[in-house]
């Protein structure tokens, strides 16, 4: 595990001082990765403006640290795992950072002036007996991050889950056959992509028949059968980044319905993916392609957002009611899936990074859907 870069703790101490901030408070999983490389354990990250008062990582539990946090210029905090988690981390801020020194008689109150806060911030606070004027900036980290940009490391673990993913997903239909159950084909595949130094997996995805209805399936001990249709997707880890792949499938030559859903589903994720231009809201991009649906009569049948953006941020989901614009250098998913229950469901899940000459999709090396010899 390597430490973040140490120039994105110091872009967020000129933009807080810049907002007239005294502080950030997190505990949203992706700000924590991102500023300190940590991951996969429950933390919460602190970074004062002054530049003479250390950032602080604080975690929980102390017994799970050798070899789980990044080594960094971050104070590390332990926390026992006999308080509630926000009433533990409040403890630990209260040790913490510049006019946080206990006294003898025990801790002091927090008293930071204004501090942003994101996650469950507001918990924190309220058990700390903090002495701070909270400012709900929930989304400030995300907003930065989108400005400044990704850097070359961001980039990099992104690119590193995604070969991994691919590799997986690649051997996964490529093992998938007719007479084997769906969870014998995962776990292999699953423990092929630890080998290939995944820190971590995202729940896979599998399904085939009439399982394939439902949008995230896990894998069952379902025997597939000649004639099923479904999809299949995975999602490693590295060093905190994670990229979700999926892909769809159909045992033999498709039936006219299932050709019909294929073929619906293409045309959603080609449409999706021209529209991801600058200036453009992830609402927009999600009505567009709901009325290509209604229009070829298969309306009603996504029943989740089209995709989400890279690396855990907030923002801009391709969903309903997102008013987000993309800007150039947004990394999203884009993840179209159509189900009929009764008949199952094809889903195929891409990275796609929007550029000021257009879309670029960064995980076309697997097929959209493949049909396999039964």
């Amino acid at each position: 595990m390597s430490p973040a870069p140490p120039g994105r703790t110091a872009r967020l101490r000129t933009a807080l001082g810049q907002m007239g901030l005294d502080a950030y408070l997190s505990q949203r999983a992706a700000d924590v990765t991102y500023l300190t490389g940590s991951w996969g354990f429950p933390a919460a990250v602190y970074v004062p403006a002054e530049q003479r008062d250390e950032p602080c990582l604080l975690v929980v539990p102390a017994a799970d640290l050798p070899g789980a946090v990044a080594p960094g210029a971050y104070t590390l905090r332990a926390v026992a795992l006999d308080e509630p988690w926000p009433a533990a981390i409040a403890a630990a801020m209260d040790a913490a950072g510049r006019g946080m020194a206990p006294p003898a008689a025990g801790p002091a109150p927090v008293s930071v002036g204004r501090l942003a806060v994101s996650g469950l911030g507001g918990e924190v606070l309220g058990a700390a007996r903090a002495r701070a004027r909270r400012v709900d900036e929930s989304d400030l980290l995300d907003r930065l991050r989108r400005r400044w940009g990704r850097d070359t490391d961001e980039r990099e673990g992104l690119a590193r889950a995604r070969r991994i993913a691919l590799a997986g997903l690649r051997s996964l239909l490529g093992t998938t056959r007719a007479g084997l159950r769906e969870c014998d084909l995962v776990g292999p595949v699953e423990e092929e992509m630890r080998r290939a130094r995944a820190e971590g997996l995202s729940p896979s995805r599998f399904a085939a028949g009439p399982r394939s209805a439902h949008a995230n399936p896990a894998p069952s001990a379902r025997v597939l059968r000649a004639g099923d249709m479904g999809f299949a997707g995975v999602g490693p880890v590295w060093e905190g980044y994670a990229s979700e792949i999926t892909r769809a499938f159909h045992l033999g030559p498709p039936p006219p319905e299932a050709l019909r859903l294929i073929d619906g589903l293409r045309r959603a994720r080609e449409a999706a993916i021209a529209l991801l231009q600058p200036g453009r809201t992830g609402g927009d991009v999600f009505r567009r392609v709901a009325a290509l649906l209604e229009a070829e009569g298969l309306g009603g049948l996504l029943p989740h957002r089209l995709g989400a953006p890279l690396g855990g941020l907030l923002h801009p989901m391709l969903a309903p009611g997102e008013r987000e614009a993309l800007v150039v250098g947004d990394m999203l998913t884009v993840d179209p899936g159509l189900y009929v229950a009764g008949l199952g469901g094809v889903r195929i899940g891409d990275a796609v990074e929007v550029t000021a000459s257009g879309p670029v999709v960064l995980s076309e090396t697997v097929p959209g859907w493949t049909q396999i010899v039964t």
